[in-house]
């Protein structure tokens, strides 16, 4: 009876991961996007540090400018390679799964977004890019939620009634309660004579033991 409900639970699990691996698709393509940026950005930081030296040139604001050509630009290495590190650890993140995807989402939305700063330009990338990541974000999101968190009223009723309804079958084909005998999985065998009690039998009580008279036998006549 437990053995099927066990297997019924197990069950309705399985198909809920699958279900799940198959919504996280999005996240994992994401994730492993980033890491390979990651490594272009590391091979650009360690040949050639001055590749982005005219990044923010066309950027809208002073202040982005300035602080790129005076900061980012007096360590160019440096800077490439912290670069790189934090797309590695957003790919990263967003692989892992759990809460700590939902920490990768919003690293990968924000670095869009601080892009768009740079330039009209990178509007042309950002925008197609942030009205696909939003969605998936959002999705991913949701099942990181159900799978870390309390399970819905409706989710958790049909696991209660799919436990309940295995059980109740269980029951109701056990023998103790008129169902068919179990089935063996061995060759039948007939069962062991009981052995008899070697205790000599008693008379009721108030009555006499009966004797029995054995009669010798017959000898030759003389």
């Amino acid at each position: 009876m437990g053995r099927e409900a066990m297997a019924t639970s197990l069950t309705v699990h399985r198909a809920e991961r699958r279900r799940q691996a198959q919504s996280r698709l999005g996240g994992r393509i994401v994730g492993m996007v980033f890491l390979w940026t990651s490594g272009i950005n590391l091979g650009i930081a360690v040949a050639n540090a001055g590749f982005f030296r005219h990044f923010a040139d066309s950027s809208y604001l002073p202040f982005v400018r300035q602080g790129w050509t005076e900061v980012v630009m007096a360590q160019p290495g440096a800077w490439g390679l912290l670069l790189s590190v934090g797309e590695a650890i957003l790919g990263g993140l967003l692989l892992a799964g759990e809460r700590w995807a939902k920490v990768g989402w919003v690293g990968v939305i924000a670095f869009h977004v601080l892009l768009m700063l740079f330039g009209f330009g990178f509007w042309l990338w950002s925008v197609p890019v942030l009205a696909a990541l939003v969605p998936l974000a959002r999705r991913d999101w949701a099942v990181i939620s159900r799978r870390t968190g309390p399970p819905p009223p409706d989710r958790r009723r049909a696991e209660q009634e799919a436990q309940a309804r295995a059980l109740r079958r269980a029951y109701e084909h056990h023998p103790a309660n008129g169902g068919p005998p179990p089935r063996r999985s061995g060759p039948a065998t007939a069962p062991a004579a009981r052995p008899r009690s070697a205790a000599p039998r008693h008379s009721a009580p108030g009555r006499s033991p009966r004797l029995t008279l054995v009669r010798p036998p017959d000898q030759g006549r003389s």
